[in-house]
């Protein structure tokens, strides 16, 4: 309904009520009638018909703007690893493989022997052709393998043997022995006599007395082999 039709309808109305309110003060009052009236619309002159235009829609408020806030970073999450995979993951064990009998090993070479660790250092490396070989279980380098040689420390004269004095008997004895790192005598032998079982037992009793400086190699003490001559003469 357009706004000339409201506006004619209402001026009707108003009209048609002040017609009756006049008439009904003039007369005796009557009774009442009811009357229906009916709102009927008055088309307007024929005019073009114009575009009928879409209401304009209020547009909705605009939320108000907010400041942004950070969006927290996204915290990766280590993936679990499941039973499954783990027991793909590892490889199922081997079963053992009967063990074959080992080849016999071949016969290993006897490792050199060296000396003895000593009071002043280890025993020095068997090294240059310098090995120590076993001498009455001691093992000891010849005295031509040492940088230094044993030396005397305290000599001892041997007795001569009564009968060998009561027969004017003279002789010379060789004896072998072991300085040990000590300077002790060790091992101690009849390497040669002349003449034989006369003077051993006189020559092997004094040697055992004597005392020494040890030899040396690399500055290390070793037990040495070494021969010590007794000659024995009445003079």
């Amino acid at each position: 309904m357009r706004l000339d039709d409201v506006l004619f309808s209402l001026l009707f109305h108003v009209a048609l009520i002040t017609a009756v309110l006049a008439c009904s003060a003039g007369s005796e009052p009557l009774p009442p009638k009811v009357y229906e009236v009916t709102l009927a619309e008055f088309a307007g002159p024929a005019q073009a018909a114009a575009p009928v235009q879409p209401e304009a829609r209020p547009e909705p408020p605009r939320p108000e703007s907010r400041p942004e806030t950070p969006k927290p970073r996204p915290v990766k999450k280590e993936k679990a690893i499941s039973a499954r995979k783990v027991e793909k993951a590892t490889p199922a064990p081997e079963e053992p493989r009967p063990e074959e009998p080992a080849p016999p090993e071949p016969p290993k070479a006897e490792p050199r022997q060296t000396a003895s660790e000593g009071p002043a250092g280890p025993a020095a490396p068997a090294g240059s052709g310098r090995v120590a070989k076993n001498v009455g279980g001691i093992l000891a380098y010849d005295a031509d393998a040492v940088d230094t040689r044993p030396s005397v420390l305290r000599r001892v004269v041997p007795e001569y043997p009564t009968q060998a004095r009561r027969l004017h008997q003279e002789g010379r004895v060789l004896v072998r022995l072991v300085v040990d790192e000590q300077g002790n005598p060790q091992a101690c032998s009849v390497h040669k006599a002349d003449p034989p079982d006369v003077f051993d037992d006189a020559a092997l009793r004094a040697a055992r007395r004597f005392r020494f400086v040890p030899g040396r190699v690399d500055g290390h003490f070793v037990a040495t082999l070494v021969l010590i001559p007794f000659v024995f003469n009445l003079r």
